[in-house]
């Protein structure tokens, strides 16, 4: 009896892990027939004005099931005349697998939400993954009649030794973001640097624009970590819906 119930319970894990090791996946999806996929399996759809016209558009994941989760996850934004499509791409973990697979193993990519970056309209935030005390995201954003999605992973939160954020420059509406790096300096625990790049939504993705750095004494670092909002969550002082 416990041969024949270990047997079972072996069959079971591997029945569950063929996916994930499988090598012969459907084809990628095309991004025309993105809104014609089923969405992600717990997923959120979010509704903003994104390109701008001052009517609300609906913002959500699609995925194709049984295609490589590296292009199988879609995001849609769909307005009163048209629909636009970019792929979001899922970590393997190490592993070939489908997005079938990869929805039901991890919570990612996902819709994280809505923020005021462009002069018009709004940029979607997606969170691509996490680890044990970051989240990786990624920028979308309609240009052109494009929805783009540059190969630039940003970087939020941290421990008690290093820290990210990311938010607007200089407001709302300006078309700029900066990502703020803070990390340990020395041995002692007594001083701080700090690394601030700002960069520009463009036609043709993200470009950066400046890149500053500092290290500081523990109690300016305090002051600088409240001016700059470290550790509280991407995008405060632009979000429009949603937020990590």
């Amino acid at each position: 009896m416990k041969l024949a119930l270990a047997f079972v319970v072996v069959t079971l894990m591997v029945a569950a892990h063929v996916d994930a090791a499988t090598t012969r996946f459907a084809r990628c999806p095309r991004l025309v027939d993105a809104t014609r996929l089923p969405f992600r399996p717990g997923s959120h759809t979010f509704h903003g004005d994104v390109d701008g016209d001052g009517t609300r558009d609906r913002v959500s994941l699609h995925y194709a099931k049984w295609a490589r989760a590296s292009c199988a996850f879609l995001l849609t934004v769909e307005t009163r005349r048209w629909a636009r499509a970019a792929v979001v791409p899922a970590a393997d973990k190490g592993i070939a697998q489908s997005g079938y697979y990869h929805a039901r193993q991890y919570p990612e990519p996902a819709v994280a939400s809505l923020v005021q970056i462009p002069k018009r309209g709004l940029a979607v935030v997606v969170a691509l993954s996490h680890g044990a005390s970051t989240v990786q995201l990624r920028l979308y954003w309609l240009s052109r009649g494009r929805l783009l999605g540059p190969s630039y992973d940003l970087v939020a939160y941290g421990s008690v030794t290093h820290n990210d954020q990311l938010d607007c420059y200089g407001g709302a509406r300006s078309g700029l973001i900066v990502e703020t790096a803070e990390w340990l300096a020395n041995d002692a625990g007594t001083r701080w640097a700090f690394r601030r790049v700002v960069s520009r939504l463009t036609d043709d993705g993200l470009r950066r624009v400046k890149t500053t750095s500092l290290i500081v004494r523990s109690k300016r670092a305090h002051v600088l970590e409240r001016r700059w909002a470290l550790g509280y969550q991407p995008f405060r002082s632009c979000t429009a819906a949603g937020g990590l």
